[in-house]
């Protein structure tokens, strides 16, 4: 879904509004976060797949599919 909203804003197919940036800001934090665990074999914080989900929510919520 993260990646297909990025695509949308790029073909101009989806404004980037204050609010979607700061979403998918966050998205990328994540997405780092979760990427810098598995490169150091850690196992991945369960409270970050809480996050995903609430990230996905939130892009649903705004109509961003």
């Amino acid at each position: 879904m993260f990646e297909g909203v990025l695509s949308r804003v790029r073909d101009a197919e989806l404004r980037a509004e204050a609010n979607l940036i700061v979403l998918l800001l966050s998205c990328c934090d994540l997405v780092s976060e979760m990427v810098g665990q598995f490169a150091n074999n850690e196992e991945i914080d369960l409270g970050h797949l809480k996050k995903s989900h609430e990230l996905i929510r939130q892009l649903r919520a705004n109509k961003i599919q």
